[in-house]
């Protein structure tokens, strides 16, 4: 974490900021700490809000907190510009 954060405070590359935003969603996604997840996936939406993917885990980490219908209207705002997308397919079929 601490490594990742001093990447963000040396570049101003967007592209590899929301990868250091995205990576450090997923680590604190893996250790339960879904508010600060979802702060790091807002950051990477922020970039570029057409990327599906922080998107998917911002409804993870709802999902995971039980609040399974902000989950839900998520990944369905997903389907309607990726209706391919089928891990969101699977997460949605999982509910």
């Amino acid at each position: 974490i601490v490594s990742y954060k001093d990447v963000l405070a040396r570049t101003s590359d967007e592209s590899i900021r929301k990868l250091v935003h995205v990576n450090l969603g997923k680590i604190y996604f893996n250790r339960s700490l879904y508010r600060e997840s979802i702060e790091q996936f807002g950051y990477a939406l922020k970039i570029d809000e057409k990327d599906s993917t922080p998107k998917i885990w911002i409804g993870k980490n709802y999902s995971a907190m039980g609040e399974k219908d902000k989950a839900r209207a998520i990944w369905s705002d997903v389907l309607t510009s990726d209706g391919k997308n089928t891990e969101v397919r699977e997460l949605l079929g999982t509910m």
